[in-house]
């Protein structure tokens, strides 16, 4: 059944995928980001320029990793939200099914007892 140009139909299998895909993604990235310090500043050599860079990544570095983590934290709350997303839906579908069988049932009675 079309509804026009307007067809929006729900996948929870579709939802509960893509949002694997992304925890996945989240974890990926926690992962990576647990295994890079990047706190080594001796590469960033010894003039004023350097000394002013290796300034800088000191000051910020750990401010830039605790961002960088809050948001893998983010994407894995995105992917855990979908699945939940997708079980609601499922279950929304499970219930409409159920009411429409139970008004189904009443409309037969009604119309075997003549009232229809």
């Amino acid at each position: 059944m079309s509804a026009g140009p307007f067809d929006f139909r729900i996948s929870p299998a579709t939802i509960r995928a893509a949002g694997r895909v992304v925890t996945d993604g989240a974890e990926a990235w926690l992962s990576n980001l647990a295994g890079a310090s990047g706190n080594d500043t001796s590469t960033f050599g010894s003039d004023s320029f350097a000394a002013t860079v290796k300034a800088f990544h000191t000051e910020t570095h750990g401010r830039s990793m605790d961002y960088y983590g809050e948001v893998g934290l983010a994407g894995v709350d995105v992917g855990t939200g979908m699945a939940w997303m997708a079980d609601l839906y499922e279950e929304v579908e499970a219930e409409a099914v159920s009411r429409a069988a139970a008004l189904a049932e009443v409309v037969r009675i009604t119309a075997e007892v003549g009232l229809l």
